[in-house]
This record gives structure tokens, sequence and C-alpha cells, in this order.
């Protein structure tokens, strides 16, 4: 019975040709979208599941209440917090802190290159996190001051060919570390991503001062818990031990928790993540899931119209079996058949255009997926039952309505079936153009957010500045002098240093002050400068003073404030007030406020913020650079940056390209989500064009005969294509709700972000209806151009 089933569903398919083909195309774009997701969203799902103790492993994080109502978001905390939880709780067995390494210049022979992917770390890294060691082992790794740990990647690129392990690399040309390990290239679904590892204890000697500072939020620390440990439990017990270490009213401000590893890469949105570029979101996947459906769904939506369609072809087929004995259940097995035939041809056929596009789609998010399905059975074995359940719901109702045809009144003579398929076809026609109508005014939305992130003033002048890490020592000793090279460099305006990027280089500390009477608390983000910072950003000053050399006390008293931090502070007779830098030993006094900028992402509010000057803690040049030929310009400054630093290579970094990276993310969803919707609209559109077919031929004799009594070219095309058109606005009255929703739901991702503007749905709609039309009508004039005779002359 199998192969009579098959011979009969191979018949059909030859018989059929443009609807076998029609119905083949869509479901393999569908799949195709599919199979592209389904790697993707896998990818996502298992990050830092690889870690033989990911179940045990959480980070602590912490929401700190700012003076009023903001709250900070850390992702990181104070060295000191590690250590203490891991003595004070018995469901700790150990910790481990990362502090990033800044980019730094690793030498070996001739062989000299700046690298920006390295950590600090604790020894027992390896205790806790799982990485497959090639040389070396983790016992021993870190547990030297001169020990560094490679990555395969990193070795290579240093060594070549030659066995790393006992060499030695020189960083920064001042210090030489010997490789106690070369472990495998961290696999990319891991939020902890590094190419070389050092010693913690390093860092703890150059910064000593903040291993006791529990305010100092610049770690990521994790920690194993024991098995029968409950994090929530732990989570509970954290305030109390805190409060042991630091004031109550500052631990009353602090909301430490615990962060499940696995979880991080799409549920995190902290600051000072440790790549934020890299970090994912479970919005994203929830889009790129509900995309891969609904092409789905449009896909199968065609098969369902095209063989409901069809049904009046079939209906002396089904007749003659039921009159010889078919059951019904037979019937609907072999119409399955054929919908199952159809959607596993489709799939072979969509892993070939997978394995042709996935570099493409791999470049396009920065991933690297594969498609390796006999050494990943599980991917084999989702994919089969996605082809399974897309042939059993493809044909399930077209078997389910044919199936149901009464053999005498076919066998009569009668040709008119039921209007129940009609409508069904109506209703899917409606489903699949409301389904490309919402993803077309999702990939417009997020298209106008990214204008609106591009376009937005930050609140300082991004154009023309370049970032010079500072990263040789020699520099530190004459800043001064330094910066009035890069000033007297031709082809520069304006030469400033700060401690960090303005792409989310601050950090985190806390600060004390005086407020209606009250001695309070708060978290401020920091930011060390230069006295002439402010002017070359071209910051407004909105009270007091600029930073200024006739004034000596600047240096060690004086901070600038931005409104949201002078706000917080009580904006009133704000100059002169007084603000305790316990971290910093100092006791400060405002000289100026500037307005708002953007020193982080647009997905977070602008953060209170205080800028002091401290040279120790200097880290980025900043440069302004006329407008004209900038490569001469950049050409002087590595003439003067030679005479600075000789044994350092000059680099840098265009200010507003740092910033545009902050967006990886939405960038990579927008052009991700503008394929899939051209692939969903391509499948609706095959369907239509099938299903117009379809209609213009059944309805051949009655064009005929309206030709013969009149009717002009014109008038036929606007009765066949307005049948289509208002089923298209429909779909499109019903899409409107539907996306709002949902694109509210994620621009809430922002906070600062477009309003969804009816133009977005009439454009989407339109050009849906536009592309609806010109199918339709395109199938119309062709039948409206043909001689009525040749419908008419059998008659």
């Amino acid at each position: 019975m199998f192969a009579n089933y098959l011979k009969i569903a191979l018949r059909n398919l030859r018989k059929y040709k443009m609807f076998s083909w029609i119905n083949i195309l869509g479901l393999t774009l569908g799949l195709f979208s599919t199979i592209l997701i389904v790697l993707f969203v896998r990818e996502e799902l298992s990050y830092d599941r690889f870690h033989e103790n990911a179940d045990r492993l959480f980070r602590v994080v912490t929401n700190s209440k700012n003076a009023g109502d903001s709250i900070s978001r850390l992702s990181t905390v104070g060295a000191p917090w590690g250590p203490m939880l891991t003595s004070e709780l018995p469901e700790v067995d150990n910790f481990v802190r990362f502090r990033k390494v800044r980019r730094c210049l690793l030498q070996q022979g001739e062989n000299t290159f700046y690298e920006d992917g390295g950590k600090y770390a604790d020894p027992q890294i390896f205790e806790m996190f799982t990485f497959t060691f090639l040389t070396g082992d983790g016992a021993t790794a870190l547990a030297s001051p001169d020990g560094i740990v490679l990555t395969a990647s990193l070795a290579e690129k240093l060594f070549g060919e030659t066995p790393a392990f006992g060499k030695t690399v020189t960083i920064n040309n001042r210090r030489e570390y010997v490789v106690r390990a070369v472990i495998a290239d961290v696999p990319g679904n891991s939020h902890l991503r590094f190419d070389f590892l050092l010693p913690y204890e390093i860092h703890a000697r150059t910064h000593a001062g903040w291993q006791e500072n529990w305010g100092m939020f610049n770690y990521h620390t994790y920690l194993l818990l024991n098995d029968n440990a409950d994090a929530t439990a732990v989570t509970k017990k954290i305030p109390a031990l805190l409060s042991k270490h630091i004031s109550e009213e500052w631990s009353a401000d602090l909301q430490p928790y615990l962060q499940a590893v696995p979880d991080i890469h799409l549920h995190s949105e902290l600051s000072s993540e440790m790549d934020p570029a890299g970090m994912g979101s479970i919005n994203d996947v929830y889009i790129l899931s509900a995309i891969a459906i609904l092409i789905l769904i449009v896909a199968s939506i065609n098969f369902m119209n095209l063989a409901t369609a069809r049904a009046s072809t079939r209906a002396k087929e089904i007749g003659i079996r039921k009159v010889v004995g078919a059951r019904r259940v037979s019937l609907i097995a072999q119409f399955i058949g054929e919908a199952l035939l159809i959607s596993f041809i489709a799939l072979v056929a969509a892993l070939g255009l997978v394995e042709l596009s996935l570099p493409f789609f791999n470049q396009m998010l920065d991933k690297q997926l594969a498609l390796n399905l006999f050494s990943q059975p599980d991917l084999l074995f989702i994919l089969l039952a996605i082809a399974l359940l897309t042939g059993i719901f493809a044909g399930s109702y077209p078997a389910l309505f044919l199936s149901q045809i009464r053999p005498a009144k076919i066998l009569k003579g009668g040709s008119k079936l039921s209007s129940r398929g009609s409508n069904l076809r109506k209703t899917l026609v409606i489903t699949q153009f409301a389904a490309s109508a919402v993803l077309l005014a999702g990939a417009l939305t997020i298209y106008q957010q990214l204008q609106f992130i591009n376009s937005k003033d930050p609140g300082f002048n991004r154009e023309q500045v370049i970032a010079i890490p500072i990263d040789d020592h020699t520099i530190r000793r004459d800043f001064d002098g330094a910066l009035q090279r890069f000033a007297n460099t031709s082809g520069v305006l304006d030469a400033a240093i700060s401690s960090g990027e303005l792409a989310g280089g601050d950090w985190a500390i806390s600060a004390s002050y005086e407020k209606h009477g009250q001695l309070q608390e708060g978290t401020f983000r920091m930011l060390s400068v230069t006295h002439n910072f402010i002017d070359a950003m071209e910051i407004s000053l909105l009270d007091g003073r600029n930073f200024s050399l006739d004034f000596p006390t600047d240096a060690k008293e004086g901070i600038i404030l931005n409104k949201q931090a002078a706000d917080l502070l009580g904006a009133e007779n704000i100059i002169g007030k007084p603000v305790a830098l316990p971290g910093y030993g100092r006791q400060a006094t405002v000289i100026g406020v500037t307005q708002d900028f953007n020193f982080r992402s647009l997905r977070e509010h602008i953060k209170p913020m205080i800028m002091f000057i401290a040279p120790e803690k200097y880290n980025y040049f900043y440069l302004r650079l006329q407008a004209g030929d900038i490569s001469e310009t950049l050409d002087n400054l590595k003439t003067t940056w030679a005479t600075l630093s000789p044994n350092f290579p000059f680099a840098f970094t265009f200010l507003d390209a740092r910033l545009n990276q902050l967006y990886n993310n939405e960038r990579q969803l927008g052009e991700t989500v503008g394929y899939f919707t051209i692939l969903a609209l391509l499948v609706a559109c095959i369907g239509l064009l099938g299903l117009a077919a379809f209609t213009v031929a059944q309805r051949r004799k009655e064009i005929g005969v309206r030709k013969v009594l009149g009717a002009s070219v014109f008038d036929i095309t606007k009765m066949l294509s307005l049948e289509f058109a208002w089923l298209v606005v429909l779909a499109n009255l019903i899409a409107v709700p539907i996306s709002w929703i949902i694109l509210n739901l994620w621009l809430e991702n922002f906070a600062y972000r477009i309003d969804i503007g009816g133009w977005i749905f009439l454009l989407s709609g339109g050009f849906a209806l536009l592309i609806a039309l010109a199918i339709v009508s395109a199938q119309a004039i062709r039948a409206a151009l043909a001689n009525p005779v040749d419908a008419l002359k059998y008659e």
C-alpha cells in the first residue's frame, strides 16, 4: 500500500508540475529560513553549558541604588566580595575574580603586535571552569606570578609551529612571562572570552588599595556552589554578610544576587559586561524564532491553498476511490503522504541552500555556525521533526477536506464543491499577508531605531575624534609634554586625556555627600580627565567653571558633575558643595556642572557621573582632527608618536566607529529581520502567484463570456484584482495592532527610542498590497488578453 501511495504521489507531482514546483519552492524557502534560525537559536541557548559545573556556577552581581530613584545594575563587585562569600558561606566551594587586561603589546623575538583579549584571573579558575589543556595543567598554570596561559590561536600567532610551553613572552617591553599552559581556543558559545590569562596576583600588586575596597566595583566575580546549595537561599544571606563590612546605609542601597552563568549571555542587561558587543538577547531569540514559525506557516498555507483550490480537479479521483472501497482514513494517509513527500524533498533542497549561505549568514551575525548533521544527531532529529510536522500541518486540512467529498455528488456530474474551501483560502491568504506585514513593519522599525541612534546628539562632538590607548609607561611620566606635542602636530585641533573610552570605559564608585541635612551615600560613574577634556570634547558647561591650571587645588579637590549627578546632590547651591570619595581618600568640592552626555549605550539612561583629575588613571589620548586630509594628519601623528613612544606601534580608533560598535546586536538583528522578511514576502508571493494562476484558469470561460459581451481588459483585470486586494487590505488591518504591541515591547530595551509612527504601517501595508496587486494583475491581464474563442470553442 505504501508503494502505491508513493507511486500516486510521484505521478501527481509530474502531472501538476507548476503547482508541485510552487509547493516545493515555497516549502524549501520556509525550511531554509527555519534551519538557519534553528542553528542560530541552538547556538544562543548553548552558551556556557559546556562547563562541567555549569549548573553550579554563578556570578555575583548587584543593583545599586543611586541617590534618588535611579538604579545602577552592575555586573561587577568589589575585590573583597569573592573571598568573603567563600569563607563565610558554607554553600560556596570556590570563587574566581576577573579583571580585564588593558590592551598590551606582546613580543616574542621579532614578532610584535597589540593584543586586547587578556584577563587577570585567580589561579582557581580551572577548578571551576572547563577548558581543554593542550599543554600544562590547571593546578600550576597561574600559580606563580610570572606565568601566562595562552589560547592555541595566540600561541600559534606568537610562536608559529614551535611549541610555546616553557617559552617567554614580553608584555609592553617591560616584563617577561613564562608560558605555563596552552589551552584550546575558548568556544564561541561562551560569554567568558579571552586570548590569554595572567595571574590575578600581578594586578593585585599594582592595585593594592582596591583589594580591600568594598565599593570599587571593578571585578567580575564568580562562585562555585556545592551540589546541595540553593542559589536563592545563598542570595538572601549576602546582604547580612555585607553589612558587617560596609555601613548600614550603603548596604541598604545594594541588592546583590547570584546570576546563573548559562543565563548571562541572553538574560543579562547589566553595566560593565566583559564583552558588551558580544552579549545576546533572549528577545532576539524570541523574535527570530517567531519569524521562523511565521515563514513556515506562510509556506504551509501555500500548500493548503493550492491543494484546496485543486479539489475539483481531484474530485473524480476521490469519488472513484471511495466507490471501489477506499476508506476515509486511507485517503487521509494518501494526501498527508503526498505532503510529506514534498516536505522532505524541500528539506533536502533547503539543506543545500543552507550550506551555500552559511558563510554569508555567519559573517552577518559574527558567528561560527556549522551544519554537521552526522556529528550532531540532535540537530538531525530536530530538522527531521520540523519537516515531518510541516508536512503533516500543510497536508492535514487538504486531506480532511478532500477525503470528506461524497462520491455520489461528484460522479453524478456535480463539480461545484462546498464554499468552505473558498472561505478557507481567503482566510489563509489573509493570514500569510498579515504575517508578512508584521515582518515588514518590524524591519522598518528596527531600521528607524538604528537611524535614531546614529543621529542622536550624545552631548559631545564625536566627529573627527580619534582615541589613542596609552600603553607606554614612559609617556605617563610626562603627560603634559605628550599632550603639547600632539596639540602642536599639524592637523590636530585639540588634545586631551581620559581614564576610559567614551563608549562605556567609565567605572563605578561610591561617594558620600550631604543632602537636606543628612549624610547620604550613592553610586556614581567616574571618569578621570585632563583640565581641557570638557572643552576638547565640546561638552557644554551649565554651571560653575571648568578645571583650570590657575587653580592648583583642582588637581586634588575639584570635581565636575553631569546634570544627573547635580540633580541628585540637590541642584541649588551646588557649586562649592563637598563630596567625599572614600575609594580615593579624597574630600572633593564641586566646581562645575556639565550637560548630560551619553558615555554609554542608548539602551541605558544617563547615569550620574563625577569627573576629576587623577593622572594615575589616564588611559586614552583624545585628539580632535581638522576636516580635510585625515590620512596626512594620521601620518603626522604617527611621526609624533614615534618620538614619544619609539618602542610601541602607533594605533588608534575613531570615536564614532567605536560608539557604533555598541549597537552591533541591533544592526545584526535589523539585517537578519530584513533578509527573512524578504524571504517571507517571496514565499507569500509564490503562493499568491499559484493561487491567482489557478483562479484565472478556473474562470477562463467566464472571462471569455465577459469579453464577448463587451468587457474591456481593464474591467476584467479590476474584477480579478479586487478579489485579492481586499484580502490583503484586511490582512494589513489585522497586522497593525499585532505589530504595534510587538515592536513596543522590543523598543522597551532602549532608554532612548523612537515613537512608532503610523507611516510605518502604511508603508509596510502599501508595499504588501502593491506586490499582491502586481502578481494578480499580471495573471489577470494575461487572461484578459487571451482570445475568448479558445475558452468557448468547446461549448
